[in-house]
């Protein structure tokens, strides 16, 4: 492949990924609340599994709203405020 071929494929898997993401936002806007249960029990899960801290922010509201964090998040987030 040469390399307009693969920009052009890079093109092509941007606009599939973008798709997936607007399709499971319109999913979880619906109320959809089995796939929004099935979604954040996966988010919950992977967090656990994670040795580092981890965050998950709403940056859209204001004061970033928390919507997840991990055991070791949870921690540093502790000793920020002690």
């Amino acid at each position: 492949m040469d390399t307009e071929q693969l920009a052009l494929l890079c093109n092509f898997a941007e606009m599939a990924v973008r798709e997936m993401e607007k399709d499971k936002l319109c999913t979880l806007k619906r109320g959809d609340s089995l796939v929004a249960e099935m979604t954040a029990d996966g988010m919950h899960r992977a967090a656990k599994a994670l040795t580092q801290g981890l965050f998950v922010v709403d940056v859209t509201a204001p004061g970033w709203k928390v919507l997840l964090m991990n055991d070791q998040a949870a921690c540093f987030a502790g000793e920020m405020h002690t």
